[in-house]
Formats: structure tokens, sequence, C-alpha cells
């Protein structure tokens, strides 16, 4: 979130980028600034706006597809409810005529979910894909989606997500939760 609810500056922004040939400017202002994205749309941009990283639920999403006029809806399965609320965005924004990707820089648990949410789609062609997770992000699965040669990253046809979790990982950075009320123990991990 580079400038607030400043339009100005990011229509302004979208000019100079333009020039570079990106594909979109993401996340330009901040995630509830729905007015400011649609004065930025009403600006026409030079470049495509992308956003939606932030949405915590489907109506956040209607509301910045609807009226903030973005051209880009990104959600986060992880974030946003699930898959089933991620896939009913990915209808929404079909059915509107905008382009949806997903959020999903951290993991390739996310990433699997993700994909979950393209299955039935023969059309879609971006995909936010993890390149440098951090330790825990990157090694939690062990047998992580890569992309095949031509650069597509398919679902996998196993159970579930399609990924194994690698246990020595969740062993490592696991802690114990515990939860307790007037002294008596209500739940305990491990």
């Amino acid at each position: 979130v580079a400038w607030g609810v400043d339009d100005h500056t990011a229509a302004e922004r979208a000019a100079r980028f333009a020039e570079m040939d990106v594909t979109w400017l993401e996340e330009p202002l901040l995630p509830d600034a729905v007015d400011a994205y649609a004065r930025l749309a009403a600006r026409q941009p030079a470049v495509a706006i992308a956003a939606g990283e932030g949405c915590g639920t489907f109506r956040a999403a209607v509301d910045l597809v609807d009226n903030g006029g973005v051209d880009f809806i990104q959600i986060d399965a992880g974030r946003n409810g699930g898959i089933t609320v991620a896939y009913r965005v990915r209808r929404l924004a079909e059915s509107r005529g905008i382009h949806y990707v997903n959020h999903t820089f951290k993991s390739h648990v996310s990433l699997a979910a993700s994909l979950h949410v393209f299955a039935t789609s023969a059309g879609f062609d971006l995909l936010e894909f993890p390149a440098a997770p951090g330790e825990l992000c990157g090694k939690l699965v062990a047998d992580p989606l890569l992309p095949d040669p031509s650069g597509r990253i398919l679902p996998r046809s196993r159970p579930g997500l399609g990924i194994e979790l690698d246990p020595s990982m969740l062993e490592r950075f696991g802690k114990t939760l515990r939860l307790e009320f007037e002294g008596q123990i209500l739940f305990e991990s491990r």
C-alpha cells in the first residue's frame, strides 16, 4: 500500500510504470479505500490496477470489484474464508469481465489451495507463485508444487490439497496450544 487514499499519485505512478510495460499496479491504495479505488478507476490509469489481497470476506471482494473498479482481483484463500469463498470471488470476477489472480507468495500449502480455486477454469493464465518463501513456508511441504517446462503449475491428483506436509518441519516449528479457563484445561495440543 504505497499511497493510502491518494488516487492522484497512484494514477501518476501508473503512467510512469506504463513505460515499463508492467501488467498491473498492485495494491496502490489501502485495502478498504474503495472510494479511492473508484476515483482511480475513473482516472483511467495507464496500467491496470490489482487489489484484494487484504479482503477478509466475500463482501469486501464484491465491494472492491463492483465499487472500486479494479481490473484484477487478487484473493488470498487463507484470508478470505478458504477455497469456497475464493472460488465465489473467482466466479464473480468472471461474471464482471475482470481477472482473478490468487495472492499466494507465502507457501506451497496456500498455493495448493489456490490451485483448487482455478481447477474448473480453462481460461486462467496468471498465478502468483511463492518463488522465495521463508524457511518454514519453503520447507513445510515435502513435495512442493513446481512449474512444468512450460511454466504451468498443475494441481495434483491426490486426496485433499494434493500435497504432503513434512512432519519434521511440523515438529520443529510446532507450538503447544493450551486453553485454560479458571484453572481448568479446556484444550491442549501435543
